[in-house]
């Protein structure tokens, strides 16, 4: 009898550690769901992102942004818009420009190069050509950028100048 009680007590003991083993493993489990679904929901973003429409059109020109790179150790910022120029030859200026870390910090640019021209250059019918925007002291090293405006106008329409919006934008950190 006293072995039946024993065996009783030693299989109740077994089954309590089991449980309380068992519900910390849920509690485990449960926490790395939690953060494997913010990944998904993070990599849904980004999906969304690659399949919305990369390119702004301005007077026959197609912008895209290229690349955004950063410098971790200074805080600058370096993006780079390629454009395309589907009509005539089309000089532009860029009279303002602005980038927004997802804090809702805006940063005005420090340089900004043209086709290699200060804040104004020509793009060419049927040619490539870049522009090239310098932001300094950007703050926590975000790893977006919300917003990128570019205040632009051309030639013809000196009097009135247009924005162009670039949204949810990704850096690379160096």
């Amino acid at each position: 009898m006293k072995r039946l009680a024993f065996y009783l007590a030693f299989i109740t003991l077994s089954l309590n550690i089991q449980a309380q083993e068992s519900q910390q493993r849920v509690k485990e489990l449960e926490a790395k769901i939690q953060s494997l679904q913010a990944q998904i929901d993070e990599y849904q973003k980004a999906l969304n992102i690659k399949n919305a429409p990369n390119y702004k059109m301005f007077e026959n020109i197609k912008f895209s942004i290229e690349s955004v790179e950063g410098n971790e150790d200074t805080g600058e910022v370096i993006v780079t818009i390629k454009g395309y120029n589907n009509g005539p030859d089309n000089k532009i200026f860029v009279e303002k420009e602005t980038i927004i870390d997802n804090s809702g910090r805006a940063y005005k640019g420090r340089d900004c190069s043209v086709n290699n021209g200060n804040y104004s250059g020509t793009f060419y019918k049927d040619t490539p050509g870049s522009i090239k925007i310098t932001f300094t002291k950007v703050e926590n090293s975000p790893s977006r950028f919300s917003n990128l405006i570019l205040k632009i106008k051309s030639i013809e329409h000196l009097y009135d100048p247009q924005e162009i919006k670039f949204r949810d934008i990704p850096v690379t950190w160096k």
